[in-house]
């Protein structure tokens, strides 16, 4: 009886113990809950004070219409798709928002994760603020903000939106930025045409872009399809690997094309890096909504 009375007073404390164990466990993962809902608030206003710089006066000013004459001198693929995109005597949106989804993952043998991301692009004043989030675990997230200000790149990525993961900036990122800004025009094909980017044929297919403003210069060579869709898109950019930068190439492809607010666009793609080991597909994004002649955050 005495031995039955031990193992009962062990049996309750045991059980005490991982009551306890538990109720601590939930009141951590509130903590964390808690700490990340406020952080995610801290950093949604900061990138929303971000787009509000990169938008700033686009209200006063008066848009552009895309003309006929504009485009003569451009080769003859990227007025085939400027037409075929249907920006030829429509004005210039000055500024876009893109709402997008898709999947990332960060290696070859890492898996794919969900992301949504909402992007602010402007074509006059060569400009991006792309926020994305992704699942790190339940009820935990990853945030992440690409931006291209003033000709300067910047990337921040944050665990539970605290813990910094990425906090890149300097030459090598105002190039990537630049890169990607001129990758854009896929969705903003308005920009096509701005003062800072020339074009050169390369064939009947395809067309170098060359992109200058501030101090940094990027290129890019554009391929069409048969219908004057932008296909593809291939450019040389800065990677962090390890420690340090290495100038890699990388390309988008589109696989789907539809029109919002009467420009055709592509809808569905993949980001590519092609590393010396073989091809790294990294990013498959789908556009979700595309809203032009945008003045300010929603």
């Amino acid at each position: 009886m005495q031995l039955s009375l031990i193992r009962g007073k062990e049996t309750h404390a045991v059980r005490n113990l991982l009551r306890l164990m538990m109720q601590l466990a939930i009141a951590g993962l509130l903590f964390i809950c808690l700490a990340q809902t406020g952080a995610r608030y801290l950093f949604g206003r900061t990138v929303r004070r971000e787009v509000e710089a990169l938008l700033a006066g686009l209200h006063a000013q008066t848009p552009a219409t895309i003309t006929e004459k504009e485009i003569a001198a451009l080769p003859a693929p990227v007025q085939r798709w400027l037409h075929r995109a249907g920006v030829v005597d429509r004005q210039d949106p000055l500024a876009a928002r893109i709402c997008q989804r898709g999947s990332l993952r960060t290696g070859a043998q890492r898996p794919w994760l969900p992301f949504s991301a909402v992007e602010y692009y402007t074509t006059q004043r060569p400009g991006l603020v792309w926020h994305a989030q992704w699942p790190l675990a339940p009820l935990l997230l990853a945030e992440a903000r690409d931006r291209y200000f003033r000709g300067r790149g910047h990337m921040l990525v944050k665990a539970l939106s605290l813990f910094t993961m990425t906090d890149a900036r300097g030459p090598e990122m105002d190039q990537g930025a630049l890169v990607r800004y001129l990758n854009g025009i896929m969705w903003v094909p308005h920009a096509a045409i701005t003062p800072y980017i020339t074009w050169q044929a390369v064939d009947e297919h395809t067309a170098r872009a060359t992109i200058h403003y501030g101090a940094v210069t990027a290129a890019a060579l554009f391929t069409f399809d048969a219908e004057g869709d932008c296909a593809r898109m291939e450019a040389q950019r800065y990677r962090y690997e390890g420690n340090r930068f290495v100038l890699r190439r990388w390309s988008t492809v589109a696989e789907a094309h539809e029109e919002f607010q009467g420009i055709r666009i592509p809808v569905r793609g993949q980001a590519v890096w092609h590393l010396e080991e073989g091809e790294f597909p990294y990013v498959q994004i789908e556009v979700r909504e595309i809203q032009y002649h945008v003045t300010a955050p929603c």
